[in-house]
């Protein structure tokens, strides 16, 4: 592993007073929490038959494991402490899939009057799941410095296991999931557009031998679109699963006898409403506590602020894009400034305005103007500000008019404050 070369054979393993601290606070909760979890989460793997395989490319994150399997064993890293390489690999690779599963419409992102609420939900859960299964690797690798502290060519093989088994085994698994997921979202889309003429769907199988029996029970089932039926049959409903749901004019079906267990709880939502691929109630999600939870929240706000930025200086800065309103006296553009300062001011949906930012142009034109307000002369620099509220939630755009008569976005705020006269 990288930093090795002057270890020498097998020289054991060497903790600082930080890595001792971590092992002896947290022995309790991991017996009682956290192992109980690590075994779950094998025991859901091991029922992942594969199909074709996918082409992962696992050295990408043997490097990255490897790197932090050293800073482990050092004591210079906690597994509190997160990695964002770790979890920016696997959530860019996960992401790609469930664009791929939804289709071409995903890159069109930004050309609608509002934002698309179901894909942002999607971005933010592959995110987190990616935050927490980085999470769980790093919680591993911890117990296994702590299991072979005096085999040190033992816990680099077995570091070695662990990433086969996170990072390709397991991986391919969330593969193909996401885009599973990534097409069924996208089709719940088409049903809620069509509800008028169709507001009914069909639960269908393939109808060979493989299908499974727990789903062959839900074969022509026919509900409304509303039901709380498709809140937890919805497809996918389990690993590789080929079922799917069509529209229909057909009159809803009777109640049935469909226990609500048979469909195992990390598959028991409806991806094209919640936009949740995975379950934030299972899996890895259940390794995480609130601080670590906490952290991946942070680091995902970060990142979507710095795409939000890069997406802005590409798309509206340097192409000067003029920006306009029915109420406003005056269209105008947008500088790095502005948008450092727009991404930059607090909000109580920091993620939600920063993915607003996309769709910026669209958005602002059709926002609702809310009102005027002039500023004192002492105030030489602006002579008044105009506020509008995005169609998209509670986004409100403090457009100032500076004393030359140029407009300037200075903010998207969560409300309205006026600035003093």
């Amino acid at each position: 592993m990288g930093g090795t070369a002057n270890r020498g054979a097998d020289p054991g393993i060497k903790t600082n007073h930080r890595f001792k601290r971590y092992e002896r606070s947290n022995s309790q909760v991991f017996k009682k929490k956290v192992l109980p979890a690590l075994n779950s989460i094998h025991r859901f793997y091991a029922g992942y038959v594969p199909g074709k395989p996918v082409a992962l490319d696992v050295s990408r994150y043997g490097k990255i494991i490897d790197r932090l399997a050293e800073a482990i064993l050092s004591g210079e890293l906690q597994p509190e402490a997160l990695d964002p390489e770790l979890i920016d690999t696997i959530f860019d690779d996960i992401r790609e899939q469930a664009q791929k599963g939804w289709g071409k419409d995903w890159t069109k992102w930004g050309e609608k009057a509002q934002a698309d609420t179901v894909k942002m939900k999607m971005e933010e859960n592959l995110y987190k799941f990616s935050g927490a299964k980085s999470y769980t690797q790093l919680v591993e690798i911890n117990q296994l410095a702590q299991k072979y502290k005096n085999d040190y060519q033992g816990f680099k093989d077995q570091v070695q296991v662990l990433n086969g088994q996170y990072n390709k085994n397991y991986l391919q698994a969330e593969f193909q999931t996401a885009r599973q997921a990534g097409h069924h979202a996208g089709q719940w889309q088409t049903f809620e557009a069509d509800k008028d003429l169709f507001p009914n769907l069909k639960y269908r199988t393939v109808g060979d031998d493989r299908v499974r029996e727990e789903h062959t029970v839900l074969e022509g089932t026919v509900k409304p679109l509303d039901d709380p039926f498709w809140s937890l049959y919805y497809p996918p409903n389990g690993w590789r699963c080929r079922c799917t749901a069509i529209q229909t004019a057909e009159k809803p079906t009777g109640k049935g006898n469909i226990p609500e267990d048979m469909v195992k709880p990390e598959f028991r939502t409806n991806v094209g409403k919640t936009g949740e691929v995975f379950k934030a109630d299972q899996g890895y999600f259940r390794i995480v506590h609130k601080t670590v939870s906490d952290r991946i929240e942070n680091l995902f706000i970060e990142r979507t602020s710095n795409e939000a930025r890069e997406y802005a200086k590409t798309r509206y800065v340097e192409k000067q894009v003029k920006f306009s309103h029915p109420e406003l006296p005056a269209s105008f553009t947008l500088s790095n400034k502005d948008i450092k300062a727009i991404v930059s001011t607090p909000h109580k949906d920091q993620v939600g305005r920063n993915y607003l930012v996309r769709n910026l142009k669209n958005d602002l034109r059709e926002a609702e103007f809310m009102l005027s307000t002039e500023v004192g002369k002492e105030k030489a620099l602006y002579k008044r500000w105009f506020y509008l509220k995005s169609r998209s939630g509670d986004y409100y755009y403090n457009i100032a008019e500076l004393a030359n008569g140029r407009l300037a976005l200075r903010a998207i705020t969560d409300t309205i404050k006026e600035k003093k006269q």
